[in-house]
């Protein structure tokens, strides 16, 4: 299935502002009762690279959250 301009731009936005690419990762996004969680992993197990970026941004979006920053999603969504 071939990606649209604006996928493309999402995608290509995505990868910058997280530090990790989409390609090399598998997220679930689920809805709890306080609000919502985001698991996300390196979907190959022997893939450290991808492992210690993802632990460095969610560190770092651990942070922002609860002072009210929300820039990084809104720099992805818009």
């Amino acid at each position: 299935m071939k990606k649209t301009t604006r996928a493309r731009q999402h995608s290509w936005r995505g990868d910058r502002v997280m530090g990790f690419s989409r390609q090399t990762t598998t997220r679930h996004f689920q809805l709890v009762n306080e609000g919502g969680r985001i698991q996300v992993e390196a979907s190959a197990a022997k893939d450290t690279r991808t492992r210690d970026q993802i632990r460095q941004q969610l560190k770092h979006i651990s942070a922002m959250f609860p002072a009210g920053n929300f820039d990084a999603p809104m720099l992805i969504h818009g």
